[in-house]
């Protein structure tokens, strides 16, 4: 699951690597798909970890939503909150490029797309390494 949001940022990377005015329109939508690829394996990747971290502590209710998965990790100070605004950010993005898909500007997109992904591998990494696995 972390493997694939990683392969993922690095094939939207590749992409973002072109100039703006070079990409097709198949590129544009493809980054689009990508971020959306990425959103929908973080959410998951964010709710294991979520789980099993309450597992592991004994905790009977396991977290239900992303708002909660995200407090737990919070709680375990596993996630800073610049990370957290950058999550909460591509979530809502996710959104927009899949139910009002008719209002983005690719072209900021692909602004953001080009500085963004950092925090997210960082956490990631950090998350992997508190759990045991292997990035």
């Amino acid at each position: 699951m972390y493997l694939e949001i990683l392969d993922y940022v690095d094939k939207t990377l590749k992409y973002a690597s072109k100039d703006f005015e070079t990409l097709s329109e198949s590129e544009e939508m493809t980054i689009r798909y990508f971020i959306i690829v990425i959103v929908e394996a973080l959410v998951n990747f964010v709710l294991h970890i979520s789980r099993r971290i309450c597992e592991s502590e004994g905790i009977r209710l396991k977290p239900e939503t992303l708002k909660a998965s995200l407090q737990v990790l919070r709680d375990r100070n596993l996630i800073k909150n610049d990370e957290l605004n950058d999550i909460i950010s591509l979530v809502k993005l996710r959104n927009l490029l899949v139910h009002r898909y008719w209002i983005i500007d690719d072209e900021e997109i692909y602004r953001n797309v080009k500085s963004n992904f950092t925090k997210i591998i960082n956490f990631i990494k950090r998350v992997c390494e508190h759990v045991g696995l292997q990035v």
